[in-house]
């Protein structure tokens, strides 16, 4: 007859499958990298700053319940706009939704390695804008006629979380 495994071995290698696979999360949830790229990769999956998604839209859509969201600094190339939450035709709508408890953390250098964990926010600062075309004048500023009409109302919408929601 043949070599049979037993159901503690098979429950082992099961389990040990799942592990490694990053089938199961901890208690404090998956990290999640957002980068901004002149060309993202292929397949993004914030598992790693390489496969980091390209916009803080597509982190929040796949993120779970006590998952954080790390992202990169905007220095030098610009922030994170909205893309999503539209309503109707009215493209001002567009807002970033947190619906879930997560941790959304900035701070991460422009060009971080895969290891990175050094935040610091006063050197690498994240920001997000609500200014789609990019034209509204430098905070501080008083210019005579801003361009204010391509603009969000506003940049997050926070819905049904508690205190354990973090930005």
């Amino acid at each position: 007859s043949g070599f049979r495994l037993g159901g503690r071995f098979r429950a082992c290698a099961l389990l040990c499958f799942i592990l490694s696979s990053g089938l199961l999360r901890s208690a404090s949830g998956a990290i999640l990298r957002v980068k901004q790229y002149t060309t993202p990769p292929s397949f993004p999956n914030g598992a790693s700053w390489s496969t980091a998604y390209p916009s803080l839209d597509a982190a929040l859509a796949v993120a779970s319940t006590n998952d954080q969201i790390w992202v990169a600094s905007t220095v030098g190339v610009g922030m994170y706009t909205p893309t999503g939450n539209q309503t109707g035709g009215d493209g001002n709508t567009r807002h970033f939704e947190i619906a879930i408890n997560v941790v959304i953390r900035g701070g991460y250098p422009t060009n971080p390695s895969n290891g990175t964990t050094a935040r610091d926010v006063a050197t690498n600062v994240t920001a997000f804008s609500g200014d789609f075309d990019g034209d509204d004048p430098a905070f501080g500023t008083s210019p005579a006629d801003p361009d204010f009409l391509n603009n969000a109302y506003r940049v997050f919408e926070v819905v049904d979380v508690s205190d354990s929601c973090v930005i």
